[in-house]
């Protein structure tokens, strides 16, 4: 046995102690000792968190390496040669990469764990205050209050557009589709109940 070889060519040959001119030559030589493969670098790892559209998480990997690589998120327990999981539930992941031919060679990603959030709830409408038109003022408001996770949007149009302001002075005679969102979720929207609310004509 010859062990501690560096990388090369080796030729093989063996002979007789009590006759060392009695040598046999493998006839398969030179044998090649390769070099050590290296293990995996990381490029990047992106985590898109849950939505209320889509209530959970994916992480994409990109890493570099010698050969066919395998990824994982759960610290090495299981793999897979697809850089994307998808479907994850809120909660710490730690993310590895290795080489598929040679799985000793293994890498930690540097930030580990990867955090997926919880899913985001929708904002909750707390009322709906609606000042009709007057003489003195012939135009109506509509003024929201609603509960959420940061800063919410609002619109009275039916999602057409939002604004950060809770109030909609100035409004002639019609009907209202009233929607809240959030802001840092888009998809995060909850639609008034008692829709429409209605604008009376100026009396």
């Amino acid at each position: 046995t010859f062990s501690g070889l560096a990388a090369g060519s080796y030729n093989v040959k063996v002979r007789l102690q009590s006759d060392p001119t009695c040598v046999t030559t493998y006839g398969s030589n030179p044998v090649n000792i390769n070099a050590a493969p290296s293990a995996p670098t990381f490029n990047s790892v992106i985590v898109t968190q849950p939505t209320c559209a889509t209530p959970t998480g994916t992480i994409e990997i990109s890493a570099s390496g010698s050969g066919t690589l395998e990824y994982s998120v759960d610290n090495g327990s299981s793999f897979q040669t697809s850089t994307t999981f998808s479907g994850l539930a809120a909660g710490s992941y730690n993310v590895k990469v290795r080489l598929q031919s040679n799985p000793t060679c293994e890498t930690t990603y540097g930030s580990n764990p990867v955090t997926i959030n919880a899913a985001p709830s929708a904002p909750t409408f707390n009322s709906v205050t609606v000042n009709q038109p007057t003489c003195a003022t012939p135009t109506g408001t509509i003024e929201i209050s609603a509960s959420g996770s940061g800063t919410l949007e609002y619109s009275v149009n039916n999602g057409s557009s939002y604004q950060t302001s809770s109030t909609f002075p100035g409004l002639t005679a019609g009907s209202y589709n009233v929607k809240v969102r959030l802001q840092s979720d888009p998809t995060c929207v909850t639609t008034y109940g008692s829709n429409p609310v209605t604008i009376n004509t100026v009396p």
